[in-house]
């Protein structure tokens, strides 16, 4: 069997590490809000909200700057996670 192989290093342009905790958090603030995402998706908001506050404090983020986020996966498959990431919800 062949192994498929995508060269992402070469086509990103910033390669951001978000802890497990913070994207757990941030997924469950969108549950909250009714968008019933997994911690991918609160990974990638993470990242995303961390990389426009550094933009913006180093004056760089221009007006009307939009930001993409596609929610990759559900919650449904990690709620035990939750409980154990996030021992306080217990």
């Amino acid at each position: 069997m062949k192994k498929l192989f995508f060269p992402w290093e070469k086509v990103v342009d910033l390669e951001l590490p978000i802890a497990t905790r913070p994207a757990f958090e941030m997924s469950l603030k969108l549950i909250r809000e009714g968008i019933f995402v997994g911690p991918s998706t609160g990974m990638q908001l993470a990242g995303i909200l961390e990389t426009l506050a550094k933009l913006k404090k180093e004056k760089k983020l221009k007006k009307n700057t939009n930001a993409v986020l596609i929610a990759c996966d559900t919650m449904f498959p990690y709620i035990e996670d939750y409980f154990t990431v996030l021992p306080e919800l217990k």
